[in-house]
């Protein structure tokens, strides 16, 4: 996927252009501006189609609508993917940011515009806000595109009663609520609806921040009308997407309402674990297509998965047991740790195994869910006596950051900031060194093997495994299992003791 936008131009030339949108251009575009050719920003236009639509399929651009077609008829959508698919290029790609949030200023604030053109921009600006300049006002867009759904009443079914109802003045009028009808909602309306959701429910389980775009039954409506119309190839796994985000929130309800629960020995809280655990096991069995065709899915799924079980262990306190309570409980913890090892060497197994650069269209949540992964991984190891598993994981980690660091280029923006993986790279260095006290190789210590292809898909393994070592020597491990910092002057144990919301704030 790679070597299709390898012949993008650099154009260093536009990059420092600074062009307000309060000027004299009038309706000019960027590309009339000078900012990138027609030829380049079809070539990004094709990056989008094919290479970043896969990981968010909330905003399909159909293969037979032309450029010419999306400049007119969607400037603000065509803007946000300039912006987004030209990574090739960062100091363009910032400058095409500043763009976005330029016409979001003009265009909403300043005139008070609300528009579809704007929900999908905003979309697909907010799902790949990790390419532009920090600090990134994730959430602040978010509630922008929020407004614009609500405004536009999307979030509504095109028949529904109203909530009041009218001022009667005559005692034998009928009293009923009022029906509103309005025109049938598009796909291109329901994938934007439940991309919004999506969005805001994953921030909300991410960071421990409240979901402002709460789940109704008419989000489901439109992802089995998506699902039974088939329009495009992406639209068969938005279902199964909804599906995970659903069980996702009853994990971060089951660490809201029952988490105290869990430290208590044979408390109805391991049943709320169990059900969950059968959800989920449910969701691969049933799905209809193998869950590694879409990265997407898996990465999800995966993730999902290690949420609940980093929840279990991160609140399950050692407490004194009888002889008769001790074996139970600890075959329960012995379990779940088993299943955390697994989860976090699948995500990173994923990862790994994808074609070399395709992760250049994962989204800001993708990446978000393999730092986790890194940071569960980080936390297994720190508390395991087992040298086997910190060589094995520190292989991993040698892979991670030699593949994170290739996508890295030597330019800086018109800030002088580098890229967004220089900043990964540093988080992986971080890890490294919270492990072997500074001793950081480039070089993976041991031999490499692969393994089948699955689907055309090759996954890489380290030589050893994190599930070689004991796994039953980790289940005190800290609670809220992620964490990042770039402050090098922080606590050594920055990374095993500080929340989710703390370290990942300046992250989305």
């Amino acid at each position: 996927m790679w070597a299709e936008t390898s012949q993008v131009p650099l154009e260093r030339e536009a990059n420092s252009r600074a062009i307000s949108v309060a000027s004299d251009d009038g309706d000019k575009d960027v590309v009339d501006r000078g900012y990138l050719s027609i030829e380049t920003a079809q070539t990004y236009l094709n990056v989008f189609q094919t290479v970043m639509t896969p990981h968010f399929p909330f905003v399909i651009i159909p293969p037979n609508v032309s450029m010419h077609h999306l400049r007119q008829d969607k400037p603000f959508l065509f803007l946000a993917i300039l912006a987004s698919a030209s990574y090739e290029n960062m100091p363009l790609q910032r400058s095409l940011g500043g763009e976005v949030k330029k016409a979001v200023s003009a265009r909403m604030i300043l005139n008070g515009e609300v528009s579809f053109d704007l929900l999908q921009g905003l979309l697909v600006f907010l799902a790949w806000s990790h390419y532009h300049t920090k600090p990134h006002r994730y959430t602040q867009y978010l509630q922008l595109a929020i407004s614009v759904v609500i405004d536009l009443r999307l979030d509504r079914a095109t028949q529904a009663k109203t909530w009041k109802t009218k001022l009667q003045f005559r005692a034998d009028e009928h009293v009923n609520q009022s029906t509103s009808d309005r025109p049938s909602r598009s796909n291109d309306e329901r994938r934007a609806i439940i991309g919004c959701y999506y969005l805001s429910s994953s921030i909300a389980v991410l960071l421990q921040k409240h979901s402002t775009f709460p789940y109704v039954s008419y989000i489901e409506d439109c992802s089995q009308a998506l699902h039974d119309s088939n329009e495009y190839p992406h639209d068969r796994y938005i279902m199964h997407i909804l599906q995970l985000q659903l069980i996702a929130e009853k994990i971060d309800r089951l660490s809201a309402d029952h988490g105290d629960e869990l430290s208590i020995p044979g408390s109805g809280a391991e049943l709320y674990v169990k059900s969950i655990k059968d959800d989920l096991s449910t969701f691969q069995q049933r799905l209809p297509f193998n869950i590694y065709d879409s990265p997407f899915i898996a990465l999800l799924f995966k993730s999902t998965s290690l949420h609940l079980y980093q929840l279990a262990l991160s609140v399950t306190k050692q407490q004194p047991l009888s002889s008769f309570q001790a074996a139970p409980i600890q075959t329960w913890r012995d379990e779940l740790s088993n299943a955390a090892v697994i989860a976090v060497e699948s995500i990173l197994g994923i990862y790994l195994s994808l074609p070399p650069a395709s992760e250049l269209g994962f989204t800001n949540t993708e990446w978000v869910q393999l730092g986790f992964a890194m940071l569960i991984g980080l936390r297994i190891t720190a508390a395991s006596p087992s040298p086997e598993r910190k060589e094995a994981y520190l292989q991993t980690l040698a892979l991670l950051r030699q593949r994170v660091g290739a996508l890295s280029t030597p330019f800086v923006d018109h800030n002088g900031d580098r890229d967004v993986f220089v900043d990964f790279r540093k988080r992986i260095l971080q890890i490294q060194a919270r492990l072997d006290g500074g001793q950081k190789n480039d070089t993976p210590s041991g031999d490499l093997h692969f393994e089948g292809p699955i689907n055309g898909t090759q996954f890489i393994e380290p030589a050893f495994s994190l599930q070689e070592a004991d796994s039953r020597d980790w289940t005190d491990a800290p609670q809220d299992m992620l964490g990042f910092t770039e402050n090098t002057g922080l606590p050594d144990d920055f990374l095993l003791t500080t929340s989710v919301e703390q370290v990942m704030n300046n992250w989305m």
